[in-house]
């Protein structure tokens, strides 16, 4: 009949013969099998094959195996936000009510409520420390009770770079599970893994999707944690939608041209800021009197991030001023989009903190945090002196 054809037409037809050379989007949430003994074994973990959406699928695989493999990783997890996926990464690492969480000081804002607000809710104990000072780190890791630790590869927003082998090795020969988030840093310009990380993260709504159309993110690491990832992931349900893993698979194919561009206008805005009147201060780990600067080319010798923090003369009121005058780079919460962002911690990254929290972590009254993205760089730079002639005057 009628009423049952328009049900089932056009469904389950045979695979193509031909190869499309764009993969499709698969946005079915069910997947059968002609032989229910073949759906035993996929449901029961024995046999690769997908049965339902909240378990995997297609498209969200493909782009998993593609982010596996620019982190040099077994495999991949992907997420319905960054932070979704660093919920994701500190629930495998076992934390029970006790147990400490070792944190950088200066690391993103949501990140550290993330630990204090939610996982202290059930008796999780953040301890947040300048990790740059490697010694200090080794010795509280020594001291016992921390059961995860969690940095970045450029701190965000003032850039700080750790050395994050010497602190991953100090994790390691503690039993302590290391998860970097490598967001601001990418692949293109480091892989934790390689220097004995435990589990990678990355917001892809930045850099890796990098078109400001996509929110998501990825836990990538070896085999023995993908399996407890994967059986959490299905319980919690934090996933990637289908349309979403598509989006970033495309916008991937431009992240090495993106980004090398952005790389080199930021480097080019550093030093220009670095010479305004009404910059108090850079932060940049390209700039010779960066805290970091000798770490930073060694970790990082392709480049030191697309991302500049500056502090304006005057506070909030400048600040504001500063983003209302803004023509061409937009006042935004997020980085890595083709075009550039400006973005005020204290109001956005930064506000679920204290004053007294923000002042410790580094953040000021007068910080602001520049993304760079992909525009010609003179016109970036003639903008940024307009609004700040208008902000600081």
């Amino acid at each position: 009949s009628m009423e049952t054809w328009v049900v089932h037409g056009g469904e389950r037809q045979p695979a193509l013969t031909e190869t499309p050379t764009v993969g499709p989007v698969h946005f079915s949430t069910t997947y059968t099998r002609e032989l229910a003994a073949e759906m035993d074994a996929i449901l029961g973990g024995e046999a690769p094959g997908f049965t339902y959406g909240r378990h995997g699928n297609p498209t969200v695989a493909a782009l998993a195996s593609t982010l596996a493999t620019m982190e040099q990783g077994d495999g991949a997890l992907l997420y319905g936000s960054g932070m979704a996926a660093l919920q994701g990464a500190l629930l495998s690492c076992g934390l029970k009510a006790g147990d400490g969480v070792l944190l950088s000081r200066d690391l993103y804002g949501a990140t550290a409520a993330l630990v204090r607000q939610v996982f202290g809710g059930f008796g999780i104990v953040p301890q947040f420390m300048d990790m740059t000072d490697t010694a200090a780190v080794r010795t509280t890791l020594a001291e016992g009770g921390i059961k995860a630790i969690v940095l970045e590869t450029l701190s965000n927003p003032l850039l700080r770079v750790v050395d994050l082998p010497a602190i991953l090795a100090a994790a390691r020969q503690q039993g302590v599970p290391s998860i970097v988030d490598n967001t601001f840093a990418t692949p293109y310009l480091c892989q934790p893994l390689t220097m004995g990380a435990d589990l990678v993260v990355h917001s892809t709504t930045k850099y890796l999707n990098g078109h400001g159309d996509v929110t998501g993110g990825v836990v990538v690491s070896r085999q023995d944690r993908l399996k407890d990832l994967a059986a959490q992931q299905k319980l919690t349900g934090g996933i990637m939608s289908p349309m979403d893993a598509w989006l970033t698979q495309r916008g991937l194919k431009t992240f090495s041209l993106r980004f090398g561009r952005q790389l080199g206008s930021a480097e080019v805005l550093a030093r220009r800021l670095q010479e305004h009147p009404q910059v108090n201060r850079v932060y940049h780990p390209s700039l010779i009197d960066h805290p970091d600067y000798a770490r930073a080319q060694e970790l990082l010798p392709l480049g030191q991030g697309a991302v500049v923090a500056f502090e304006i003369q005057g506070g909030r009121a400048q600040v504001f001023r500063l983003m209302e005058s803004l023509q061409l780079v937009v006042p935004g919460t997020t980085v890595g989009d083709v075009y550039s962002l400006l973005l005020y911690p204290t109001i956005a990254s930064h506000r679920s903190l204290s004053p007294e929290e923000r002042a410790a972590a580094g953040i000021t009254e007068g910080l602001v945090r520049l993304s760079v993205g992909i525009e010609q760089v003179e016109d970036i730079w003639r903008d940024l002196v307009q609004a700040l002639a208008r902000a600081v005057s």
